[in-house]
């Protein structure tokens, strides 16, 4: 029968049958769509012609159109849903252009237009136009060499100029209602009393007295104060390594009440909990302290070469609560090992950690490598063999209102998340992951919140990708995430709820480029399956991969969910 098709692409029955699995449960939500249907999309970068061609074959074979994917699932009413969320649930097609596009724009260019478009991602958090920022100190920077005192002042002036910004964002707070979210966003956004962040001290309001804490902010505001920073950021690193003058030992200023701190290209230990704009010029170091972490401020972190140990506390390099925190570290074979909040994690406002080559080992506890709610948690690593792992909420994760997006371009890396929080009762014997390209909102019987953008693009490599629970490229309620690989023989292994899991009214979505990869996971909910409202993609473009697991079927859709699982080329085996 599916020979007679009139556009027959070599596809075997396998296949096909998990394409009708989760259309037919596409097809129960269409049944219960009463909205008018929008014109279809075009089959965009995602699909190749033949792709597109057996996705029509498919629907023809149920009576269906490539329109008729497209229609409002959303049943929750009265619940503010930003639109990517929005448009990934009701128009999975065309939301995966949309997120290979967002994936894709993490390749190459300068890190100023990757934090914009990430700024973009959420509509809510890019409000401010780009316009021209002017910036100036008038300060006695005369301690310093003189090439360095321009660009110390200038990075020094857009540091001061966002503490305004970010002032003016938190206006109508009192500074004890300030303290009071600053404790609360992070403990919120995690919701696990076993971990304990060591800068909360004080009982933590309800959440809901955070929530009408948070309509008082301006949360627009904070996100574009951490653009204008990226950018100063960008510029001083290229500007400092033009610089030809010594500096030797550590020279310590203070610029109009803004602690500085630049050493030379020596072997430093950096133990200081409270500089605002720390520049070392290479060697070896070890850093203990608190570096390129804003709180209710900005700071900046620069650190231009040698093999550095990193080992702080909570909220530090490239990290933030209510402020901009950037870490910028460059070169060398570097040991980032953190607790929680930490190398690209923002509760309000822009976490950037940047690093460039390297072999280098990121480790932490949770909110880490790429987290965010309630603005943008960004890591970005260009190249080197690398190896994260952690245990929660990390490589890629975020909650409401936030983008949380680790970017990876070249090399053969490791992800790992396990061994934290056990995830019981369901599964007491697993662990909760919470990462790789994941999203999770609030769900209650009222709606609740929707929940964030949660991305891991690794553009390059032999990766592997180790978790448990909830991981590598799946969402909770309200939320999108989606994890993308552009080439390599890749290795995915999780026990439920992975690889392209989708549960109640969300989006997921695992996108492999290419390359001779294996799909494993112990039961099932796994390997494109949406349940509940949710919508799913797993789209493999090539090689000969392995799906494998105990009970999942690959394509699976059930209880008006949506579910495409796609493999377009390759001797496949499924397990």
């Amino acid at each position: 029968m599916l020979r007679s098709l009139p556009r027959h692409t070599r596809l075997n029955m396998r296949w096909w049958m998990a394409m009708l699995a989760g259309l037919l449960g596409a097809n129960v939500a269409l049944a219960q769509a009463d909205e008018e249907i929008p014109a279809p999309p075009p089959a965009g970068q995602f699909l190749r012609n033949h792709e597109a061609d057996a996705l029509d074959d498919a629907l023809l074979m149920l009576g269906l159109q490539r329109r008729d994917i497209t229609f409002t699932r959303i049943p929750v009413r009265g619940v503010a849903i930003p639109g990517l969320i929005r448009r990934a649930i009701d128009d999975p097609l065309a939301a995966t252009d949309e997120l290979l596009a967002l994936h894709e724009s993490g390749r190459s260019g300068s890190v100023t237009d990757w934090v914009r478009k990430a700024a973009g991602t959420l509509d809510q958090l890019g409000r401010f136009a780009d316009r021209p920022v002017v910036a100036a100190l008038n300060a006695d920077a005369s301690a310093l060499p003189v090439g360095y005192q321009a660009p110390v002042l200038e990075m020094v002036a857009h540091l001061q100029w966002a503490d305004r910004e970010i002032r003016t964002a938190l206006e109508n707070l009192t500074p004890e209602e300030q303290r009071q979210l600053i404790e609360a966003l992070p403990t919120h956004a995690l919701e696990e009393d076993r971990i304990k962040l060591s800068f909360v001290r004080s009982q933590v309001i309800s959440r809901d007295q955070m929530l009408a804490l948070l309509t008082r902010v301006d949360l627009p505001r904070l996100v574009w104060a951490g653009r204008v920073v990226t950018a100063a950021t960008e510029r001083l690193s290229t500007r400092l390594k033009s610089v030809t003058e010594p500096i030797v030992g550590k020279i310590r200023l203070n610029l109009n009440g803004y602690p500085v701190l630049v050493a030379g290209p020596g072997t430093d230990l950096h133990d200081e909990t409270y500089v605002r704009l720390t520049i070392d010029m290479g060697a070896n170091d070890s850093y203990s302290g608190r570096h390129g972490a804003g709180v209710g401020y900005a700071s900046v972190l620069v650190d231009l070469g040698g093999d550095d140990r990193f080992d702080v506390p909570d909220l530090s390099v490239g990290a933030t609560i209510l402020g901009v925190g950037i870490a910028w570290i460059e070169g060398g074979d570097d040991t980032f090992a953190g607790q929680s909040l930490n190398f690209g994690a923002a509760c309000g406002g822009v976490g950037l950690w940047v690093k460039t080559g390297g072999n280098d080992g990121v480790s932490g506890r949770a909110m880490g490598h790429g987290f965010a709610a309630w603005g943008l948690g960004l890591a970005l690593d260009t190249a080197g063999n690398d190896q994260s792992r952690f245990g929660l909420f990390s490589q890629g994760a975020a909650r409401t209102l936030g983008v949380g997006w680790l970017v990876d371009r070249t090399g053969h890396d490791t992800y790992r998340l396990d061994s934290l929080i056990p995830f019981a009762p369901l599964f007491p014997e697993a662990w909760a992951s919470y990462g790789q390209g994941f999203g999770m909102g609030y769900r209650e019987d009222t709606g609740g919140m929707a929940g964030g953008v949660g991305l891991l693009t690794d553009l390059a490599g032999d990766d592997f990708y180790l978790a448990s629970n909830y991981a590598q490229g799946s969402s909770y309620w309200l939320s999108v995430g989606s994890l993308m690989d552009g080439a390599g023989n890749d290795r995915y292994s999780a026990y439920h709820y992975s690889q392209s899991s989708a549960m109640h009214v969300t989006a997921a979505s695992l996108l492999e480029m290419g390359g001779n990869d294996t799909y494993t996971v112990q039961v099932g909910a796994s390997q494109a399956i949406g349940h509940d409202y949710g919508t799913v993609v797993l789209y493999d473009r090539g090689g000969n991969d392995v799906y494998s697991s105990q009970d999942a079927r690959v394509g699976t859709a059930i209880n008006n969910g949506f579910a495409l699982f796609l493999d377009g080329a390759g001797s496949d085996t499924y397990a």
